[in-house]
């Protein structure tokens, strides 16, 4: 029996944490509709534009309302409750596909739990992708044991980085564990591309894109932004998406107090980030627990100059003066300088911009991580 027929016969119950469509969700879905093959099931919580676009594409979803196991502090009794949503949640679902026959559950984040059990009820393999970094949330049984379940529950463990492998690698079996990036491009449309000539907006026009929260370290950027001012460079930063509403006054506080409020310019979450990257100077990355890094390859992909923290998968992204530029976490003077560098170095601003693209559509095309998770789907 040949590969393609194995697949055709599957069915898979993918699980979605949420219906936003930031990095995990469109990573997700890019790679549901890649697998169209597959009679596909995808189980979402709620409404939203990740289930706007199923609709669009014809993808059966059911929409359960269930828990994450994780959340902002840890509390026992909260934990207990969302145990038990989740077990309701659980046979609510078993009980409305369980004329389909599923050949596997595949779930998209370690933040969610729901498809280990669901895989129980249909005694069928279990695909766990963990695509965020465990240090960035609070497991409701913490880090460790949390791990040692998602070991447990799982036939394949797929990791979006060697950086996340190596993260949990002490807590999981290895011969589960499996690294495939996540594929952000078309390969029709690399023809097209080609490096930016240099060219800078006065003042300079920066951009930071994803979740608004205080991992992903958006004073690094405010404050260069402040520390550009002072070494006699104008630039302005375009804030764009949403998250914790605390943390974003925190930021604008800070705007206020460095005096350069007007320089910084909240977006909120827009659903197509492209516009920013193609109309930006410079794209930057301040994550202090950055996974994978959707946004540098996106950014690099239409030969923005990326500028990111020297951590977890951005390295595995950006070779430093060669793809974009690495700076160390909290040190925004350095951020700072990088910036100069590319401002003030044509040709490195042009090298870095062309290297890039080449290198993007070289490792991060749809196909190239369509292939690898069906391989991984086929041989379970």
């Amino acid at each position: 029996m040949n590969k393609e027929n194995s697949i055709k016969r599957k069915t898979v119950l993918f699980i979605s944490h949420s219906s936003d469509l930031y990095g995990a969700e469109r990573s997700f879905l890019d790679l549901i509709m890649g697998l169209k093959k597959n009679n596909a099931i995808v189980l979402c919580p709620s409404k939203g534009l990740f289930t706007e676009i199923l609709e669009r594409h014809n993808i059966k979803y059911i929409k359960i309302f269930y828990k994450k196991w994780t959340h902002r502090k840890y509390l026992v009794v909260q934990s207990f409750f969302q145990f038990f949503i989740n077990i309701i949640a659980c046979i609510r679902v078993f009980f409305k596909i369980r004329k389909n026959k599923i050949d596997m559950v595949y779930t998209n984040t370690s933040v969610c739990p729901i498809g280990s059990i669901i895989s129980i009820f249909f005694r069928c393999p279990h695909i766990w992708h963990i695509r965020e970094s465990p240090e960035t949330r609070i497991y409701d049984l913490g880090k460790r044991a949390t791990l040692k379940c998602i070991n447990a529950a799982s036939n394949v463990i797929v990791c979006n980085s060697q950086f996340i492998k190596n993260s949990i690698r002490p807590y999981v079996d290895n011969v589960k564990l499996n690294v495939v990036y996540n594929g952000i491009l078309d390969e029709k449309d690399f023809s097209t591309k080609k490096g930016r000539k240099y060219f800078i907006h006065n003042p300079i026009e920066l951009c930071i894109v994803g979740s608004v929260l205080p991992h992903k370290g958006h004073e690094d950027a405010i404050r260069a932004v402040a520390a550009l001012y002072i070494k006699g460079y104008d630039a302005i930063l375009k804030i764009v998406g949403e998250g914790n509403y605390n943390y974003i006054q925190k930021l604008k506080n800070l705007c206020n107090n460095l005096g350069i409020s007007s320089k910084i310019l909240f977006n909120g979450y827009h659903n197509n980030p492209f516009p920013f990257y193609v109309n930006s100077d410079i794209t930057i990355i301040c994550s202090r627990y950055e996974a994978f890094g959707r946004v540098a390859v996106e950014a690099m992909s239409v030969g923005c100059p990326v500028i990111a923290t020297n951590n977890g998968g951005l390295t595995e992204i950006i070779e430093d003066g060669e793809t974009g530029l690495l700076y160390e976490i909290g040190s925004n003077d350095m951020l700072a300088n990088q910036i100069i560098k590319l401002v003030d170095t044509p040709d490195l601003y042009e090298k870095i911009s062309e290297n890039a693209i080449e290198d993007v559509f070289d490792r991060f095309t749809k196909q190239q991580y369509i292939n690898d998770i069906e391989y991984l789907i086929c041989n379970q």
